[in-house]
């Protein structure tokens, strides 16, 4: 029932970045860094809670690849492994749709789309990313974290961290847009979920 109320949201957000990634769109060196808070309610009313989150992703260079003709202007085909950790962490009573959301594509994979609601949450992501040909990479990956806590966590959730996990693998295909994902992932629980997205995971 809580889930249906109406909710007015009216929030400021500051969030420090610090990117040294490279390439962008498909990196395998570097590191990017972000810390971010979210107030909502102070000054315009409305739903009154705050959001901290904090992230680190890293890569590294596992299997190095030829470098090829410099004239081609291609980069290299390494093997690369990536890495991110997130957390974060609430206060006051954030709405449903604004609690962290653990679940899908782009977070804990094998399981449903945000699956699990909480006001607390930690995230830690692995692939192995293996280049292909120039358009195509396949990955394998592992997931684990938890989102928990809060008034939806009992009937909707963890109400306790519990470390959940996923793990599974995919096909990346390099696009003018980005690339584009699609991922197998077994969870936990026994279960399993076919995910897509565009862009890359982090």
């Amino acid at each position: 029932q809580q889930i249906l109320n109406k909710s007015e949201v009216r929030s400021l957000s500051l969030t420090a970045v610090h990117d040294s990634r490279f390439p962008f769109l498909k990196p395998f060196r570097g590191v990017y860094t972000s810390f971010g808070v979210e107030n909502a309610g102070l000054v315009f009313g409305g739903a009154t809670f705050a959001k901290y989150t904090g992230e680190i992703r890293k890569y590294f260079i596992v299997k190095k690849g030829k470098e090829g003709n410099p004239d081609e202007a291609k980069l290299p085909k390494h093997w690369v492994y990536a890495t991110r950790l997130m957390a974060g962490g609430s206060s006051g009573v954030p709405p449903f749709l604004d609690q962290f959301q653990m679940g899908g594509a782009d977070t804990l994979r094998g399981y449903k789309d945000d699956r699990f609601p909480g006001e607390t949450m930690v995230l830690w992501n692995h692939e192995l990313r293996i280049p292909i040909t120039e358009a195509l990479d396949v990955v394998g990956f592992f997931d684990t974290g938890d989102a928990w806590g809060g008034r939806f966590a009992d009937a909707l959730g963890d109400s306790r961290f519990k470390l959940r996990y996923g793990y599974g693998g995919g096909i990346r295909v390099q696009t003018p847009i980005g690339p584009l994902r699609l991922d197998y992932g077994i969870n936990d629980e026994g279960g399993s979920e076919f995910t897509f997205g565009v862009g890359p995971t982090f």
